[in-house]
């Protein structure tokens, strides 16, 4: 038993040594916090007299997110990416490419369930090298009694990853020797993102929201009347869900920049925002909405664009192939069922 331990220190340590040199390098999407724990008991290798302390066979503390370093759990299904640190194993994979040999899918998030493969980088490099002990280094999330899950209101994870070096399959000898057994990931979670973004007729419509960039789009003395206010802690860079916060008491809607005066007011319309542009006024402008729901602050700007004409093809009511003009543009019709009627010449 002495020999196995010698020998496991030794994989650790070179294992620590080269997956140090891994580059990592957190991104703006990095948005997973705290810390994993891998503390498995193995009753074979407790010196004598010792009991069992949860170090034995174990890795330590695993952190999700450092300075030049992160995971990131996408709000909706898809791959995982990014690296975990250990001390004592070094840099963990969580991106695809990292476990392209594990015998399954990548790290990915499916529903609010975590599958698929992380990987101890160093064991991997080792492997090459023809050093690895005839570990892999992959890190199963989910099997067949065991699994990682998210909570989707709070951002939190639970539940366990395994590594055995025995077929991944944790019911396959008793000695987690094989393998550094159970990962504990009830102490990381998902860091939500507050976001306020302005969406035309549903908070949930999939669209883009305006921006200063996008902006919306009025004839002059004329109004757009189903604007909404949604607050939300997704990622996505769409309108895709929140709570509706449009004419909430804590939301406050106001012009920012009105130079040429185009913004004829801003008003309710039932659960809708409704801004109407002035008479014979055109010019860009741009409104800031506020949402202050405790000591922070959520706030965003779009712009507002009103032109003498907005273009309007409607194209869908003319005939595919029909050429005509709306608002001093040329349309091109794509009606498909259109019913084509010769016409006696006069």
């Amino acid at each position: 038993m002495k020999r196995k331990i010698l020998i496991s220190l030794a994989l650790f340590l070179s294992f620590f040594i080269l997956g140090a040199g891994i580059k990592a390098k957190a991104g703006v999407s990095d948005n997973v916090t705290g810390w994993l724990w891998g503390g498995s008991e193995d009753a074979n290798l407790a010196a004598p007299g010792i009991p069992n302390d949860g170090n034995e066979t174990g890795a330590g503390w695993i952190s999700m997110n450092g300075s030049n370093y992160g995971v990131n759990i996408p709000s909706g299904e898809g791959n995982l990416s990014g690296y975990a640190w250990s001390e004592n194993l070094g840099w963990i994979g969580f991106n695809p490419s990292d476990v392209s040999d594990c015998g399954g899918d990548p790290a990915r998030r499916v529903g609010n369930e975590l599958r698929g493969y992380a990987r101890i980088m160093g064991i991997k490099q080792e492997m090459v090298n023809g050093n690895a002990g005839g570990w892999m280094g992959c890190i199963s999330l989910r099997g067949t009694n065991y699994g990682v899950s998210i909570d989707p209101s709070s951002g939190k994870l639970s539940g366990y990853g395994w590594n055995g070096e025995n077929n991944n399959d944790p019911a396959v000898g008793a000695n987690v020797a094989n393998g550094i057994g159970w990962i504990d990931f009830s102490r990381a979670s998902i860091q939500t993102v507050k976001r306020l973004k302005i969406c035309r007729n549903s908070c949930d419509s999939g669209n883009d929201p305006l921006t200063v960039t996008n902006k919306l789009y009025i004839a002059s003395g004329e109004s757009v009347d189903d604007l909404k206010a949604c607050f939300s802690n997704s990622d996505s860079d769409k309108c895709s869900g929140g709570t509706d916060v449009t004419n909430d008491s804590k939301t406050e809607w106001k012009k920012t920049s009105d130079p040429d005066s185009v913004i004829g007011s801003i008003s309710a319309n039932g659960a809708y925002k409704k801004i109407s542009a002035a008479n014979s006024k055109t010019g860009v402008a741009e409104i800031n909405v506020s949402y202050k729901p405790d000591a922070d602050t959520y706030d965003t700007d779009f712009g507002v664009n009103v032109s003498g004409c907005i273009p309007n093809c409607d194209a869908n009511n003319h005939c595919k192939g029909e050429v005509y003009m709306s608002c001093n543009e040329q349309c091109v019709g794509t009606k498909a069922d259109c019913v084509w009627h010769e016409v006696k010449p006069e």
